[in-house]
């Protein structure tokens, strides 16, 4: 995995957080979506139907591989049965952003919030207002209200975050790749430790065999427990012996008469 990328590289994040007083397309409203747009990567927001101040606040991601260029955004309205209707556009300058990268990499800052720098409205953005680019645990975040043009009204909330650290964003990157399969694996292997241990915890000794079908009953005394043997069947002659041998012997025969 590679963990070294060009100087200005990193993780973009651009929330589309909501939209005041949008143009009217259809009858009486419209059907708004965002589109963004930094260098050859586009991304864009859900459609939300029949609301002029709608509410996105959706994240779109951007990686970076070059010093930050110019942020474009496009408002549409959803058609059905024919081409989407523009309802305006903006840009955003983001060399600010790259300045306050370099302050906060002077600073050493890492942790807790700091106040960077500020944005004007000027011939580079479409800002309605200053705005202040802030260091918030790691990100560099600017809150902007942003003015839509080529159209008759609207304008949009927005906040851009920047993360200028190459680690984080390719092990972003590799853990979005290849997150079912760390999944899978992880499955995998709490399933093979179960299996070991059900295995270890039965004995291995090849002198214990299953009991048989002869059952001892066990005494809860001390005394010798008896063992049950069953009766052996005996053939009736020799009953008949026995019950002879052990009978009373005949009585003796009478006396001879006397002539």
């Amino acid at each position: 995995m590679r963990t070294v990328m060009e100087e200005g590289a990193g993780l973009l994040k651009v929330v589309i957080v909501r939209g005041n007083n949008l143009a009217i397309r259809d009858f009486t409203s419209s059907d708004p979506y965002v589109v963004v747009k930094l260098g050859k990567q586009t991304a864009k927001t859900k459609v939300i139907n029949s609301c002029l101040n709608p509410v996105w606040n959706e994240e779109l991601t951007f990686y970076v591989k070059e010093p930050l260029g110019v942020l474009k955004l496009e408002v549409f309205d959803r058609d059905r049965f024919k081409f989407d209707d523009k309802m305006g556009r903006a840009f955003l300058d983001l060399q600010p952003l790259t300045s306050a990268s370099k302050l906060k990499r002077a600073l050493k800052l890492t942790t807790g919030e700091t106040k960077l720098r500020k944005v004007a409205p000027d011939s580079d953005n479409c800002l309605l207002a200053d705005s202040f680019i802030t260091y918030v645990n790691g990100e560099i975040v600017l809150d902007v209200r942003i003015r839509l043009c080529d159209v008759e009204s609207g304008e949009l909330a927005v906040t851009v975050k920047w993360i200028d650290n190459p680690v984080v964003v390719n092990q972003v990157k590799y853990l979005l790749k290849w997150q079912n399969m760390s999944f899978l694996l992880t499955l995998d292997l709490l399933l093979g430790g179960l299996s070991h241990e059900l295995s270890s915890s039965v004995p291995r000794d090849s002198n214990l065999h299953p009991p048989s079908h002869q059952t001892t009953i066990t005494s809860s005394s001390t005394h010798p427990s008896p063992t049950y043997t069953p009766p052996i069947a005996l053939d009736s002659t020799a009953v008949v012996a026995a019950s002879t041998a052990t009978s009373c012997p005949p009585p003796p025969p009478p006396p001879p008469e006397e002539g």
